[in-house]
């Protein structure tokens, strides 16, 4: 994989896929977690929260927040 294929945007998940609950997803060698925002608006984010590490995939949505399974 080259910096220039990271540059570029690349389909995860089909829109009708994408549901009430977190998705996870891995593109190019890493993992998302997709889940919609505020309008329904579809989000991607690095699937590992930052303080625990865990996946945010096993969480839930919380007015369209992603939310970690383990501290919220």
């Amino acid at each position: 994989m080259t910096q220039v294929e990271k540059r570029w945007a690349h389909p995860l998940a089909d829109a009708a896929t994408l549901g009430e609950a977190p998705l996870a997803g891995r593109l190019l060698g890493e993992d998302w977690v997709l889940w919609r925002v505020a309008a329904q608006r579809p989000w991607a984010a690095p699937d590992r929260c930052p303080h625990r590490g865990t996946r945010l995939s096993l969480g839930r949505v919380c007015d369209g927040q992603i939310e970690c399974p383990y501290h919220g």
